[in-house]
């Protein structure tokens, strides 16, 4: 943590992938924070997200496609550059999925 960057600092291009860890906290913790924004959609060009949005407000979006699974369970998907877990027994999963889109 002592050597973590501040969000003014970051330069995207200095990295391959970006991962938001912490289930429903950064979906309120980020909500209104366009440093985030601007940099999750750095790495998800020419895609239409909404992030930090819940089930309930995903599902009323024209041309979303949710996906969810049961509940306690990991569960991750990737659609293009955009890799997202549900719950917080997904972290492995959508780790998994990142280390794929980067080709290691």
């Amino acid at each position: 943590m002592e050597n973590s960057l501040a969000l003014d600092a970051v330069n995207p291009d200095d990295y391959d992938a970006v991962f938001l860890v912490g289930g429903q906290a950064p979906m309120y913790t980020f909500v209104d924070e366009p440093r985030i924004h601007d940099l999750v959609a750095s790495r998800v060009a020419d895609q239409a997200i909404q992030p930090f949005r819940i089930e309930d407000e995903a599902r009323k979006l024209d041309g979303t496609n949710f996906i969810v699974a049961g509940r306690f369970v990991p569960h991750a998907v990737r659609d293009g550059n955009l890799i997202t877990g549900q719950q917080q027994y997904s972290g492995v999963a959508a780790a998994r999925l990142v280390i794929a889109a980067l080709g290691v």
